[in-house]
């Protein structure tokens, strides 16, 4: 999404547009139902929650529930740690303190 001169412009892109990795929250190293456990269960509540909270600022809501602006920060400070390199740090430091990633 972009905006110009007021207008808000969306466009599709594709997942090799967008910085995309395959399984960037994958854990190495422990059974198949567990390696996704993260993306499956906390990303994707960050996520579901934060479309709902979308949609009403879409819709032009004018009193967008305390649940859904909580929802949508959450997703906005999720940003910051959804690339390779902090998911990398984080792996290295969960590693230090011997928890299994």
């Amino acid at each position: 999404m972009r905006k110009i001169r007021d207008k808000l412009i969306v466009s599709a892109k594709s997942p090799d547009a967008t910085g995309f990795q395959k399984d960037l929250y994958k854990i190495d190293g422990v059974s198949p139902d567990l390696a996704q456990h993260f993306e499956r269960t906390f990303m994707h509540m960050v996520d579901t929650e934060a479309a709902q909270a979308m949609r009403s600022f879409i819709a032009g809501t004018m009193d967008v529930p305390v649940k859904e602006r909580n929802a949508w920060i959450r997703f906005l400070l999720s940003l910051l740690f959804r690339n390779r390199e902090a998911v990398a740090e984080l792996r290295d430091q969960v590693i230090i303190i011997g928890i299994a990633w």
